[in-house]
């Protein structure tokens, strides 16, 4: 089972560390952001190559030219983990391809359809374009959040 772990986060404010020290200055944020571990368990992967390439979006940058995070990982077996860390909890949309030919883009045929296999959280679809984002997100909470979707 292929397996990444990915501790860079585009557009993520570093955490707010508690101030040991006596102070009455509002200023200081003195409370600890939590964060949890987002673990996502891919199916689909009939044949073994490719790059599997992720973005994990909240709702401002779902549509956006950034994501909050991102991976990429070979597809060495039917079957794949990636692993997100240190993402804050709140609601975050999966966008994920196969990377087939290894040209680092989702590539589409003439009329725009991919002709790569992808998928988004909740393997929501859209008839026209990405689902919105209230169609595949899923909530952050706690220590770890586990979610599976199937590459097609």
């Amino acid at each position: 089972m292929s397996v990444l772990g990915v501790t860079s986060c585009a557009g993520i404010d570093a955490p707010k560390f508690p101030h040991t020290s006596a102070s009455t200055n509002p200023e200081i944020n003195t409370e600890i952001t939590p964060k949890s571990s987002v673990i996502v368990s891919v199916a689909g992967l009939e044949s073994l190559s490719g790059t599997i390439r992720a973005t994990l979006s909240d709702k401002q940058t779902y549509n956006a030219d950034t994501a909050n995070f991102t991976a990429n990982v070979k597809v060495t077996e039917p079957t794949a983990m990636l692993e997100f860390f240190d993402v804050p909890e709140g609601d975050y949309a999966l966008r994920m391809f196969r990377d087939i030919n290894e040209n680092g883009k989702l590539d589409t045929n003439a009329l725009g359809i991919p002709s790569e296999p992808y998928t988004f959280s909740n393997n929501a679809r859209s008839a026209f374009g990405p689902p919105d984002f209230n169609s595949a997100k899923f909530s952050v909470a706690g220590s770890k959040t586990v979610i599976s979707v199937i590459l097609k």
